[in-house]
């Protein structure tokens, strides 16, 4: 697990200092197995805000599993929001986390105030976020099953547990390529048009 990481520093072409809005980063990777993962959302996370304007003033980064609800980095990042009256940002909500608790933590900094990546610079309402985390919720839990499943027919197999490694680094390798590819902005874009149609529907 990594500490609070000292912000980096970004050079703004069409931005005033007065005018930039201040903000704070949260990145999370579940193992050191995904390897890459820090420096694809750091990358993506330093273009959007030299795109949008924003000035980085914390940077907070652990490696830990999304579905622990007790993460001290990110607990720290949502008092830093909080007391310092900033934006939060994250590569996407599954790197936020994947249980539903995140709910009432966003919701103490102010869904107006927390930026995803992926969904570009605009502020996620409730649904969206409440749709994601299901969904991520869903998905971490399923590959958990998978990973169970394998290793118990690997076992039965006789085979080793290099097998279950192995099958673990390709899933987590697919995780983080998959974190900045075209089908991620795809299923951003598919949660917003289902929550658009809901909201016309008048469920909000």
């Amino acid at each position: 697990m990594k500490r609070s990481q000292r912000p980096p520093s970004i050079r703004f072409k069409g931005f005033k200092m007065s005018t930039l809005r201040n903000i704070a980063v949260y990145s999370r990777k579940s193992t050191s197995l995904q390897e890459g993962s820090f420096e694809t959302q750091r990358r993506e996370i330093l273009q959007f805000c030299q795109t949008y304007g924003y000035n980085i003033i914390a940077w907070y980064q652990e490696e830990i599993s999304g579905r622990i609800v007790e993460r001290p980095e990110f607990k720290k990042a949502i008092k830093f929001c909080q007391d310092n009256d900033c934006f939060f940002l994250a590569l996407d909500v599954s790197r936020i986390g994947r249980n539903m608790n995140v709910y009432q933590d966003l919701e103490k900094v102010g869904f107006n105030k927390v930026r995803c990546v992926i969904y570009g610079d605009r502020p996620l309402d409730w649904m969206t976020i409440n749709l994601t985390l299901m969904m991520s919720k869903h998905s971490s839990e399923m590959t958990s099953k998978r990973v169970s499943q394998s290793y118990q027919t690997y076992k039965a197999q006789g085979k080793k547990s290099w097998g279950i490694q192995k099958d673990r680094n390709i899933r987590t390798a697919s995780i983080a390529r998959g974190a900045n590819s075209s089908q991620a902005r795809q299923h951003a874009d598919k949660i917003q048009q289902v929550c658009s149609e809901l909201d016309l529907a008048g469920y909000k």
